[in-house]
């Protein structure tokens, strides 16, 4: 082989050897945020503190964890603390939509802190149409970003300052008002909103408005199946309608927006003891019957594949089908399927690339489970990182209760963290509920006490 051929191999083998470096970073750190939201969702904000600046160290491009440490130290009244890492979060792309709504918001917040009031306001502005524009309607961020709008339209346009007090033109304290009021539609009980408010309506001698919250979900359309074959595979699996968790219809909204989807079915012996949701079957059968009502009711333009995960360490998944394969070919095939071994979750995670389409377009894994990987728990970050690096997310539905079950979440919060995923259980009253932890603060941008005048100007008093 030539010297340059002995080069270029050389210089191929350092950037995979980079490569490798960087995903294992990734994985550490997000294995240690992942310990961060066990703690931080216990109380422990201290010991949750700590592990989330392991992650920040361990990879300084990590949002998700300099967003945590942020909202900790503004929760614990701490804002010089928070400075470090609201700087240091203007220099980290965001991994996901979401999280870059949530860091424009902090951004905004770091304006607000530095009196940079014009470019908080563009940021703040620019964050609500977006969630607008992307359906991405998180309601306490939302109210959080029209409260510090009626905030700035009060500290920022004052006319005089006499002492202790600010004068402000009337008209932006009836923006104001408006401002603090969308704010309680999408958080009614929104404290500081709440307080803004009534201070505002003190000041302009008015009743408060009777304020309507907006609704949390939209109302669900019914599919209406056309494919002849997926009826009759409908019809034979026999739905047990009674089984099925209330709200399911939000979720299977949800994954209908994907153009590919990947059954990632638990078939490990622990599945055949009674389920938590219906004692007179076991969580094997459980979760067959919600596949099927998913298969059944997803949109048919959604291509959807299937990965068992049982057997023993070292085995290929028991059965695997590719987002190719006829989706009323499927309901034969989970009905076959048998539970019994360990849980080889990183088996089925390693062959799941294999099993979409080269076609781009959103691709999810929905992991239905009672377990956590069982021979390399170590991996699953890595593995999990590398699949959201490949554009595929992670969504998981777990049979387990959080406060029994510490490192199954840990691992969980760590492959749907990775992937932009989520991760969802089922209720006391049978209903299907997110688990995702959104750690929400109030971040205290409360607007002075307000006075009106005694003469006849139009000016406002605040102290």
């Amino acid at each position: 082989m030539s010297l340059c051929g002995r080069l270029a191999l050389l210089l191929l083998f350092l950037c995979g050897s980079f490569l490798v470096s960087d995903a294992q970073h990734l994985a550490l750190a997000n294995n240690q945020y992942s310990k961060g939201i066990a703690f931080l969702k216990r109380g422990k904000n201290q010991k949750a503190l700590t592990y989330f600046k392991k992650a920040l160290k361990e990879e300084t491009r990590h949002d998700a964890a300099c967003l945590m440490i942020i909202k900790i130290h503004l929760a614990k009244n701490q804002p010089k603390q928070a400075t470090f890492y609201l700087d240091h979060l203007a220099n980290i792309q965001a991994t996901s939509n979401y999280r870059n709504l949530e860091r424009n918001y902090y951004l905004a917040f770091n304006h607000i802190l530095n009196s940079n009031h014009e470019s908080a306001r563009d940021l703040l502005k620019q964050t609500v149409v977006e969630m607008h524009k992307d359906q991405q309607l998180d309601y306490h961020l939302l109210a959080r970003a029209y409260n510090a709008l009626g905030y700035l339209d009060v500290v920022s346009n004052q006319e005089a300052k006499n002492g202790a007090k600010i004068r402000v033109n009337e008209r932006h304290l009836r923006n104001a008002r408006f401002l603090f009021e969308e704010a309680l539609r999408y958080r009614p009980n929104s404290p500081v909103a709440a307080t803004n408010y009534n201070r505002v309506n003190t000041a302009l001698e008015l009743p408060p408005n009777h304020i309507d919250p907006y609704p949390l979900h939209s109302t669900a359309t019914a599919v209406t199946l056309s494919n002849p074959q997926l009826i009759a595979a409908t019809q034979q699996a026999a739905i047990q309608e009674d089984w099925l968790p209330a709200k399911l219809h939000w979720m299977i909204d949800d994954f209908s927006d994907y153009d590919e989807l990947l059954f990632m079915i638990d078939a490990s012996g622990s599945m055949r003891v009674p389920s938590e949701m219906d004692a007179r079957v076991s969580r094997f059968d459980w979760m067959k019957n919600l596949t099927y009502h998913i298969l059944k009711s997803i949109r048919e333009e959604t291509k959807i594949g299937v990965v068992a995960v049982g057997g023993e360490c070292g085995d290929r998944p028991p059965m695997q089908r590719s987002t190719s394969v006829a989706r009323f070919r499927l309901f034969d095939l989970v009905k076959n399927l048998t539970a019994d071994g360990q849980t080889p979750v990183n088996a089925a995670m390693e062959l799941a690339p294999a099993l979409f389409g080269n076609e781009k377009g959103r691709k999810a894994i929905l992991f239905i489970t009672d377990g956590m990987e069982s021979c390399e728990p170590e991996r699953t970050c890595e593995l999990s990182a590398y699949l959201g690096q490949q554009g595929i997310e992670i969504h998981i539905l777990s049979f387990l209760e959080e406060s029994q079950a510490m490192n199954e979440y840990i691992s969980y919060t760590c492959m749907a963290e990775s992937t932009n995923g989520s991760l969802r259980g089922v209720d006391e009253n049978g209903a299907l509920e997110q688990r995702d932890f959104q750690y929400s603060v109030d971040d205290g941008l409360i607007i002075p006490e307000l006075e009106k005048k005694s003469d006849n100007t139009q000016g406002i008093a605040v102290r």
